[in-house]
């Protein structure tokens, strides 16, 4: 980080003789004293770089000369000063202390000292920033610390130690906010505190009668904001300010968790979470503490991407901006058009916005958050780093104004003398070359601010669509005889709308629904600023009555979760993108109206019309675990649901705007499956064996621990998935006892448990849903067999008892998840079986046969005059049931063909291998992609698998041709 120090080479002539003058001032005063000054001559020349910018180590080091040997005589100067033993150091000085008065006598004396190193560590340019930030905050902990320890011994000492109802020993817990606690602590700085203690009780054991635990706390509050926020003749060791804790001013100044937990989630306020963001617990019981935050941190983090951030940010913003603008405060570099809070508010939008969805994003330190924001993608790294070294130069600008005289100031000075003094120690020749410098940096900020926070006039709405959701809102689009009024109608006509009847109704629906009726002011003024882009949304497209129809389902289901009505005022784009992918997906619409979390991914089109890859579908599944409890299983089953529905939400944009092929769809979507069960299993597996075993293994030690494994057939074993395919599959364990049955249970009874537990955390509906429908219809037995079996019992199965259409079935099977070794095992096994030599003719039988029983079962349906895609004659099952056949008899002389599970790999490898021609296989191939395109989009419009003969007459009648040619003898 750079650090920002003025040459002492560079230093005028009149500075320095005032720095020589200062210094000789110093030697008097300490002869006087009679200090021996020696060991701090060597200092002279970093006096001469430092003294000229702060008066403040000028006044103190003549006033108190044994404070600058002692700094000297310690080396504290040349280091930074560890936690332990500022904590250490304090403690030794207060240790034989006995009240208050010389508590705060010590602890000024000590506050002074510590002042003078910092500021002068941080001019000289022996410490960078962060440094500095550290130090300061530091030495406010230790303060506090050490003062509340000491008062808390003296109170008990007279009415006892506060307990709780069942006895058990508590302390004041002190939790650090803002600066403070986020360590980011300027020169001069207020530290803001917020006090609570664990639990009621009562106070036992000392001289006098016993107390509340409230009215013990509340006395060890007051005298510690006495003792340390107190102005006295010496000073005072750091200005309290408590009014962020609940009710303000005119609230208790203690309270229990459970009382504080109460009020934050009946009253809390936005601008109260966006100050719990740099809570952090500082003093008294640190760990009960840490249990505070976590208890807090749903009311301050929550788990969807909370878009109401922005606004009341910026109504915060815009309160400063207020107050800045009425005081004259234009050259505040804090509250100024670009300065430090702008930065901070920047930050803490997307951590309001995504933290409860990303632990890294929690982090309080505005250095540490701005770089995670860079490689999330939310915003762009050069922007990033604009911000980043702005609040560095802005940060060391306000310490080198309050350094001069220790006094709490962020505005830049008139005196042209104090101009000269800021840009010298800053680095810079003269006033106007820093003052160029500051304007860049902070028109960068509020270049960057305005983006993000403050609306543009493009996004204003038009006045008819603004008085179309007026008059729909106030009930005065009708006339007395129930009619629509004249004006209103012609609103809707003149913006494109046939059916104004049919569109008012549509409105009038929305407006009159409970959940619009029941909304809190808050939301209602979102949806009355929201109504008008979506009316002239609607209005724009091609087919105005039914984007206003799709508009107004969602509209209706969302307004439920008035999070959502936020998302997309926040983001006019959003409701394009959405418009867009519903009128192109009658499915799209559905799904959104069944699971409105998905809205979260129309924020990004760079990242919507992209479906990751495997490699980023690992990262992201991560990245949304990283911050969840190992044993929160409701919560981890609620992200697994939320992080499919977002990932298909972004296949489904890319494939219906043409961005992806359909082949590439089936792939995107088996992955997100395969990534999932990986995920499932890794969480079922830590739960039974930490179960069986009372250990709970690492993630990365499951497979492991669990010799088990998951084959995949079907659409998912052929990684052919379509948007609501179920999930063929068989679970396999080794069948040898284990790590787990060294509890004595046997190895069957936790590889049943871990296998009821995958299923558990698969199809159990949540409030988001089910994650997949599970089929385990395929193993050893079907439904009357095991849940789990054996890598014998299955192998075993399938060489001697299973039926062809279980061959058919293994063609397309393949582990998808679970314990290397096994899936390799299954492999050979798989290819054991699919080689044996069949003879011919009962092959063709058995499989014409299945053919025609699922024909009979499956009947007429419909319309005689559409044919059925799947399986109609010459349909997909035609071509599938071909594929297999072929595999089936030509693996054993061909064993290639036990390679692949997908049917166009199996189809180019039959032409390698000789058993079809080239045209064969292209007649094949192409039939088979043409006619899963067909229901790929059908299933898109929510209509079935079925279109009209004469729209694939030719590619079916192909494939009827060579059905007869292969399957018929």
């Amino acid at each position: 980080m750079k650090k920002y120090f003025h040459r002492q080479d560079r230093l005028p002539a009149s500075l320095r003789r005032e720095a020589e003058e200062q210094w000789s001032r110093f030697l008097e005063a300490a002869a006087s004293a009679g200090v021996d000054v020696s060991t701090c001559m060597e200092l002279a020349g970093d006096a001469l770089r430092v003294w000229p910018f702060s008066d403040f180590i000028v006044r103190t080091c003549i006033s108190s000369p044994e404070l600058l040997t002692g700094l000297a005589t310690s080396g504290d100067l040349d280091s930074s000063c560890s936690t332990d033993a500022l904590h250490q150091r304090l403690a030794s000085t207060c240790s034989d202390l006995s009240d208050d008065n010389a508590l705060s006598v010590a602890l000024r004396a000590f506050r002074h000292r510590e002042m003078v190193r910092i500021a002068w560590r941080d001019i000289s340019g022996r410490a960078d920033l962060q440094e500095t930030m550290r130090d300061l905050s530091l030495l406010a902990e230790a303060c506090l610390s050490c003062a509340c320890s000491m008062i808390h011994e003296w109170l008990s000492e007279e009415f006892g130690e506060p307990a709780t109802e069942a006895g058990r020993a508590q302390q004041l817990v002190v939790i650090a906010m803002g600066k403070l606690g986020a360590r980011e602590l300027n020169f001069s700085s207020d530290i803001d505190l917020v006090f609570a203690f664990p639990e009621r009780g009562h106070t036992s054991g000392g001289t006098g009668k016993s107390i509340s635990c409230e009215q013990f706390f509340t006395r060890l509050c007051r005298r510690l904001i006495a003792v340390i926020g107190a102005t006295r003749a010496d000073g005072f060791v750091f200005r309290v300010d408590t009014r962020l804790r609940p009710w303000g001013e005119s609230g208790p100044i203690c309270m229990s968790f459970d009382a504080m937990e109460s009020y934050y989630e009946s009253q809390g306020r936005d601008w109260e979470r966006y100050a719990w963001i740099k809570a952090r617990p500082v003093a008294g019981d640190l760990e009960a503490g840490g249990q505070l935050l976590d208890r807090l941190s749903p009311f301050v983090f929550r788990r969807y991407l909370d878009y109401s951030a922005f606004e009341a940010l910026r109504e915060m913003k815009a309160m400063i901006e207020g107050e800045t603008r009425r005081k004259g405060m234009s050259d505040n570099v804090k509250l100024g058009p670009g300065g430090i809070r702008e930065v901070e508010f920047i930050a803490q939008a997307f951590q309001l916005l995504q933290g409860g969805r990303d632990a890294a994003l929690r982090n309080p330190v505005l250095l540490q958050v701005l770089p995670v924001i860079s490689s999330r993608g939310i915003l762009p790294e050069t922007v990033c780093r604009e911000l980043e070294d702005a609040y560095v130069f802005l940060r060391n600008t306000e310490h080198r104004l309050q350094e001069y005289q220790d006094r709490q100031t962020q505005v830049l000075p008139a005196d042209q003398g104090m101009q000269e003094r800021i840009a010298l120690s800053m680095g810079f020749t003269g006033w106007e070359t820093f003052r160029w410098q500051l304007a860049g940096h902070m028109e960068n900020v509020h270049s960057h601010f305005h983006a993000l926070f403050l609306r543009t006039e493009s996004e204003e709405e038009s006045d008819r669509a603004v008085s179309v959701w007026q008059a729909v809102s106030s009930g005065s689009f009708r006339q007395a005889d129930n009619s629509l009024d004249p004006a209103f109608a012609g609103h809707l006509r003149d913006m494109g709308f046939e059916s104004t009847e049919t569109v008012a109704s549509m409105l009038a629906g929305i407006a009159e629904a409970r959940e619009v009726k029941n909304m809190l002011p808050e939301g209602r003024r979102r949806l009355n600023s929201l109504m008008p882009r979506i009316i002239s949304s609607a209005a724009a497209s091609e087919h105005p009555e039914q984007a206003m129809k799709i508009m107004a389902a969602v509209i209706q289901v969302i307004a439920r979760r008035t999070v959502y009505i936020n998302l997309l005022d926040e983001n006019p784009g959003a409701i394009d993108h959405l418009l867009r992918l519903c009128m192109a997906s009658p499915w799209i619409a559905s799904f959104i109206n069944r699971r409105p979390v998905v809205l979260d991914e129309l924020l990004d089109p760079r990242t919507l019309y992209s479906p990751p890859d495997r490699k980023e579908l690992e990262h992201l599944i991560n990245v949304r675990f990283g911050s969840i409890p190992l044993d929160d299983l409701e919560m981890q089953m609620d992200e697994l649901r939320m992080f499919r529905q977002a990932t298909i939400m972004r296949i489904a944009a890319a494939d219906i705007t043409g961005a992806v092929p359909l082949m590439r769809v089936s792939d995107y979507l088996t992955e997100t499956a395969e990534v999932i069960i990986h995920k499932v299993l890794e969480i079922a597996c830590m739960q039974v064996v930490e179960k069986f075993i009372k250990v709970r293994p690492a993630p990365e030690h499951c497979e492991k621990k669990c010799r088990f494994l998951v084959i995949g057939y079907g659409k998912l074993g052929g990684i052919e998935l379509g948007y609501g395919s179920d999930l063929d599959v068989v679970f396999v364990n080794d069948g040898v006892h284990g790590e787990a049955s060294e509890t004595g249970v046997d190895s069957p009874l936790f590889y049943t448990r871990l296998g009821q537990r995958i299923i558990h955390i698969m199809t159990t509906r949540t409030s988001a849903g089910i994650l997949y429908d599970i089929d385990m219809r395929l193993r050893p037995g079907g439904e009357s067999g095991p849940l789990v079996c054996s890598m014998s019992r299955l192998e075993h199965y399938l060489m001697n008892e299973a039926w062809t259409w279980e061959h058919q079935a293994l063609i397309r099977a393949r582990p998808v998840a679970g314990f290397p070794a096994l899936a390799e095992a299954f492999g050979n096994i798989r290819k054991r079986v699919l080689t044996k030599p069949r003879h011919q003719e009962t092959l063709r039988h058995e499989i014409s046969a299945m053919r025609e029983r699922m024909v009979k079962g499956h009947g007429q349906q419909g319309d005689s005059h559409l044919f059925d895609l799947k399986k109609g004659r010459g349909g997909i099952v035609d071509i599938e049931f071909i594929v297999q056949y072929l595999v089936l008899l030509n693996a054993c002389r061909f064993p290639e063909l036990c390679q692949w599970t997908d049917n166009i790999r199996l189809i180019e490898t039959l032409a390698s291998g000789g058993f079809l021609t080239d045209s064969e296989a292209e007649t094949l191939r192409n039939a088979y992609i043409r006619l899963r395109e067909y229901v790929h989009r059908l299933n898109l419009q929510e209509k079935p698998a079925r279109i009209p003969f004469s729209e694939v007459e030719s590619e079916v009648e192909h494939v009827k041709e060579l059905w007869d040619r292969f399957m018929v003898s």
